[in-house]
C-alpha cells in the first residue's frame, strides 16, 4: 500500500491483472454493449449488401440493355451524326477564338 491507501501492483505479484483477464474483460464489455444494439448491427450488415445487390441488379441490366442492340437502331444514329457536328462546330469555335488560322 501506498500512503494514499491504495493497493500498488507490480508484474511480479499474482493479483496483477494479466493480459488475458484484461482481454477477457474488454471482451465482455465490447459484447454487453453490442448485444444492446442489434437493430444497429443488422442495419450496418444489411444496408450495405442491400446496395451491392442493388448495383449488380442496375450492372446487369444496363448490360442486358446494351447486348440488345437497342442503342444501335437508325434513331440513335442521327443522335450520335448530330453530337459529331456540334462537337466539331464547338473545336472550331475554340480555334477560332483562340487566333489560330487553321480554323
Amino acid at each position: 500500500e501506498d500512503d494514499a491507501g491504495e493497493v500498488q501492483f507490480d508484474q511480479d505479484t499474482p493479483f496483477s491483472p494479466s493480459t488475458a483477464l484484461q482481454f477477457r474483460a474488454l471482451l465482455r464489455k465490447q459484447l454487453t454493449l453490442q448485444s444492446r444494439q442489434r437493430k444497429t448491427i443488422v442495419c450496418q450488415i444489411l444496408v450495405p449488401l442491400l446496395l451491392m445487390a442493388f448495383l449488380i441488379a442496375i450492372s446487369i441490366l444496363l448490360k442486358n440493355l446494351l447486348d440488345t442492340g437497342m442503342f444501335t437502331d437508325e434513331r440513335f444514329q442521327s443522335c450520335q451524326d448530330c453530337l459529331s457536328n456540334q462537337l466539331f462546330l464547338f473545336q472550331q469555335f475554340i480555334n477560332s477564338a483562340n487566333g489560330d488560322p487553321a480554323a
